[in-house]
């Protein structure tokens, strides 16, 4: 007598996970079941043909595969077999940067992100006219970018897990900004007397109170009515004098 066996349709499934293939048997003998990869190869570690009408595959990379199901001739019963193809789909990754804090000039900018199946991780960051930079770019300690030597802009930086093996590739890119450090002025009253040679001076710090060096500042004076701009560079101190020749008065800077 014949026999018969039939294949139920596979459900679509995303690596990792088990592969179940149900399946019945008219007139049953003895059962074998073969499964092959694309490329023809047998495979049989983590096939599990325990439970009668079922087989459970584990441990299957991304892939398209087949089944062959087999029913012996024995007996009174003849031969017959089916065979049914499926796919193990590529699973899916994702990049996540978490909000990065403000940062101000000379500060380095520290971006911390994390990645679900993670393979491959590239690192781009960009300035505002999307120029790639590359020096000053940390990528040493795993979940976390340490950029270096960033002048005042605007950036971006994009993070991306590559498409390797049994995962598809994901990226995430966020922006930031690199502040100005503020600045302060300061300066006393000059009390002189008539060209006894004393200078009038100014101290430019940032808002650490460190003394910034070579930078300009604009003095502005008043003289007999007429507004004076005076271009001076501050010195390793941070400091510009003014020597003041005027005739004796009050004047205002």
């Amino acid at each position: 007598a014949g026999s018969s066996v039939v294949i139920d349709t596979i459900a679509e499934v995303t690596y990792p996970d088990d592969v179940v293939v149900a399946y019945t048997v008219e007139n049953k003998t003895t059962v074998t079941v073969v499964v092959r990869d694309g490329e023809g190869n047998e495979v049989t570690d983590g096939v599990d043909v325990s439970v009668d009408g079922q087989v459970t595959i584990s441990g299957l990379s991304a892939g398209d595969y087949s089944i062959a199901i087999s029913n012996a001739k024995e007996g009174n019963y003849d031969e017959s077999s089916a065979t049914a193809e499926f796919s193990v789909d590529i699973a899916g990754s994702s990049v996540t940067i978490d909000p990065i804090a403000s940062v101000t000039y000379p500060g380095d900018v520290v971006v911390a992100y994390t990645v679900e199946n993670k393979t491959t991780v590239t690192v781009v960051v960009r300035d505002g006219e999307g120029n790639e930079i590359t020096d000053g770019v940390d990528v040493s300690v795993d979940g976390q970018v340490t950029v270096s030597g960033l002048d005042v802009g605007d950036y971006s930086i994009t993070i991306t897990n590559a498409k390797e093996g049994n995962y598809d590739e994901s990226s995430a890119t966020a922006e930031f900004t690199v502040s100005k450090l503020g600045t302060s002025l300061s300066a006393s009253d000059l009390v002189m007397s008539y060209k006894d040679g004393s200078a009038w001076t100014v101290a430019l710090t940032d808002a650490n109170g460190a003394a910034i060096v070579g930078a300009v500042v604009d003095v502005g004076l008043k003289i007999y009515g007429v507004d004076k701009v005076y271009s001076l560079v501050t010195d390793n101190e941070g400091i510009v004098s003014l020597t003041i020749n005027l005739i004796p008065g009050t004047y205002a800077v």
